[in-house]
């Protein structure tokens, strides 16, 4: 989903089409003993939401009488760094290698002339970003369950060597309308570092950008400054900078980006305020790893049930 009142970032790239094949499970490669799913195998139901180049709806899957959700993307809209070197879609790629419980299932992948289609598990809870909408935000105790959860995938994302590259309350799906259990989606900006070499580009929402990403050299550390700028809006129910045009918080962010303060998070911990303030640290190699956030004194209750 496209961030609210910010202009989206002109990338021009060749365009590629290339020919597809489906993908199924968790393997990157087409299973032979599978049949080829294709868009009559789906059933419409409800619309669930629409992004900056595709749209999500629930539907059915006749053959087996499940409910999925499934990715409408035009393939007039796709550009060369939405596909991996194997032929297929990075989502498609990456969703299909990874299993989680905080992040969302993936069944499978193909595509017709027109789209690509790109089938996973129905999340009923909407968005974290609705959730916010409708709270306006959220406790302190709320935050630190979300973001349990959320920094759980990212420890396992990054495990792997894969950088997510936006994440933000649009991107964090609810199973639950509460909000307490919860899955991260969208990896159509994701990465993988490769050996030690660091990522370029600028992809994601400009409010959740990293001060390094604008220096065009970033590694899995922009993930965690995300995470930090999530804390951020979901403790105030405010966007992180005032100016609202890509230019103008991309200046900002160069310039002054965020910082914790008490005038605008006075209703958060010292243990909060300690974590987000390492989350933000603007020199990301001394910035806190998602493994190590997760050992936080923050999340001590939370962490205890877990183990």
């Amino acid at each position: 989903m496209g961030c609210v009142n910010v202009k989206k970032q002109a990338k021009l790239r060749k365009k590629l089409t290339p020919s597809m094949t489906p993908v199924t499970g968790d393997s990157h490669k087409q299973n032979s003993d599978l049949p080829s799913s294709k868009p009559s195998d789906y059933e419409p139901l409800s619309f669930l939401g629409v992004g900056g180049f595709a749209e999500v709806i629930a539907c059915k899957h006749l053959p087996t009488q499940s409910f999925r959700a499934q990715k409408k993307i035009p393939k007039s809209k796709i550009k060369s760094y939405h596909m991996h070197s194997l032929g297929i879609l990075k989502e498609a790629y990456f969703l299909g290698s990874l299993n989680h419980p905080n992040i969302l299932k993936f069944f499978e992948y193909f595509d017709d002339r027109d789209n690509f289609y790109l089938i996973t598990e129905v999340c009923k809870g909407n968005s974290l970003y609705n959730l916010l909408v409708k709270s306006g935000k959220l406790s302190e105790n709320k935050v630190q369950e979300i973001m349990f959860q959320v920094l759980q995938a990212v420890e396992y994302l990054h495990e792997k060597k894969i950088v997510h590259r936006d994440i933000k309350p649009e991107n964090v799906l609810l199973t639950l309308s509460n909000g307490s259990c919860l899955k991260l989606s969208d990896f159509g900006s994701a990465e993988q570092m490769v050996k030690m070499n660091k990522l370029t580009g600028c992809f994601g929402s400009v409010f959740y950008l990293a001060p390094e990403v604008f220096k065009n050299e970033y590694d899995e550390k922009v993930d965690i400054w995300s995470c930090g700028v999530m804390i951020w809006v979901l403790i105030t129910g405010k966007q992180p900078y005032d100016e609202i045009d890509f230019k103008s918080v991309k200046e900002k962010i160069e310039q002054k980006p965020l910082q914790p303060n008490q005038l605008e998070l006075g209703g958060l911990s010292c243990d909060g305020m300690d974590l987000i303030k390492m989350m933000l640290e603007v020199d990301s190699r001394k910035r806190i790893s998602a493994a190590e956030a997760l050992k936080h004194k923050w999340f001590g209750d939370i962490s205890k049930k877990h183990h």
